[in-house]
């Protein structure tokens, strides 16, 4: 296998609606690719936020979902569409506007993690298509 075939592009800044992601309907979010600098960059600052007392054995598994989630927020997932509300997150199905509090509800509360799952699929799917848009262009 050629290393180009595993590259990603992680230059994308203005996000891409994805949709037909494996398990989650109609759902459609707006993401920027996996791995991009800023959110890289951003999950750096955060993690040197936390005392150092909390980091020197790693961060709990809260703390962790917590800095992950700010970054995500800041730097990768930007929108979503065909989302409705469950009655804990939202009126009960009634559309869910993106807002930043709620996403990053969904993003850290356990019992939403398949919606995690999806914001990661997306990305990394924005990442590969960049890579492999890249590539048609070079011919290759």
């Amino acid at each position: 296998m050629n290393l180009s075939a595993l590259k990603v592009d992680t230059t994308n800044t203005q996000g891409r609606w994805i949709d037909k992601i494996p398990g989650v309907g109609d759902l459609r979010l707006k993401v920027r690719p996996a791995g991009n600098a800023d959110h890289r960059r951003r999950l750096d600052e955060l993690t040197r936020a936390v005392p150092r007392s909390e980091r020197l054995r790693g961060l709990a598994p809260a703390m962790q979902a917590e800095v992950e989630a700010e970054a995500i927020l800041d730097a990768v997932l930007f929108g979503w569409e065909n989302m409705e509300g469950d009655g804990t997150v939202g009126a009960s199905d009634q559309p869910l506007p993106f807002e930043r509090e709620t996403a990053k509800i969904l993003l850290t509360d356990p019992a939403y993690q398949m919606f995690r799952d999806a914001v990661d699929w997306a990305a990394n799917a924005v990442a590969v298509d960049a890579g492999q848009d890249r590539q048609d262009d070079e011919g290759n």
